[in-house]
């Protein structure tokens, strides 16, 4: 027999009468115990519920999750940011609204004509040089700019296999660096000990030194030269007394 209810002492300990519980309110195969005492055995399927999102799946979501994926979408007052490529394609200037793209080509729609942007200066829809403001002089020997037409003239007048300097010092020893190599150098040789006399090369001969003259006669045969310095062996030839002579050489 089912018991419902039980009153033990004038006390009531259990009392089942009150109890809405049904089959239908229970996930399947829970027991509970009906209002009239008898055994409740519930029918309700259980239900799969996923921790992530899914394009297959037929379970419901849970909130947490929906929570996040709609935090991660453009509110329906919200600016978007804007996007750094269009259909792969770069964008680097401001776009107007209504704007199209294709793959290469973009298209100005015709509700926003050239006319309605206002204040560029006149260079930006000429494309004239002398609508340019500020335009840089000519070049001098202190000052960057453009070549003017008389150095163009005197730069077309260059031969393309013709040298020229590349550096120099201009002092009493010193030397000429062309670009095709050689080298001119010139100084003081001076009379070391007895008939000898020296000259360091300002700067040093990349090769070698190819040939020499000297306000004295030095015969070749009684010299000694590298890339760096001049040796006489005997610098008057001859004449017995010591004097510095000039010598200048010629190189590579």
């Amino acid at each position: 027999m089912a018991v419902n209810k039980v009153i033990y002492g004038g006390n009531t300990l259990v009392d089942l009468t009150g109890d809405t519980v049904t089959a239908a309110d229970l996930a399947d195969g829970v027991k509970a115990t009906g209002a009239d005492g008898n055994p409740v055995i519930g029918l309700m399927q259980k239900v799969t519920i996923d921790a992530e999102l899914s394009t297959t799946s037929t379970n419901p979501v849970q909130n947490k999750v929906i929570k996040v994926a709609l935090d991660g979408k453009l509110g329906k007052n919200d600016t978007a940011v804007n996007a750094s490529k269009v259909n792969n394609l770069t964008v680097e200037t401001a776009v107007p609204k209504n704007a199209k793209f294709t793959d290469t080509v973009y298209m100005h729609p015709s509700t926003h004509p050239a006319s309605m942007i206002t204040g560029l200066a006149s260079v930006a829809t000429s494309g004239n040089y002398n609508d340019l403001a500020n335009k840089p002089g000519d070049a001098t020997k202190s000052s960057a700019g453009l070549m003017s037409a008389a150095d163009k003239s005197k730069l077309d007048g260059i031969s393309s296999d013709g040298a020229y300097i590349v550096a120099a010092l201009l002092e009493q020893n010193g030397y000429v660096k062309f670009s095709n190599g050689l080298i001119l150098q010139w100084g003081i040789i001076t009379c070391t000990t007895g008939r000898e006399g020296e000259f360091i090369f300002p700067i040093s001969f990349t090769t070698k030194c190819l040939s020499f003259a000297a306000s004295a006669s030095i015969p070749a045969n009684l010299c000694t030269i590298t890339t760096a310095k001049f040796t006489a062996h005997d610098m008057n030839y001859g004449i017995p007394y010591k004097e510095d002579v000039f010598g200048l050489f010629i190189g590579i």
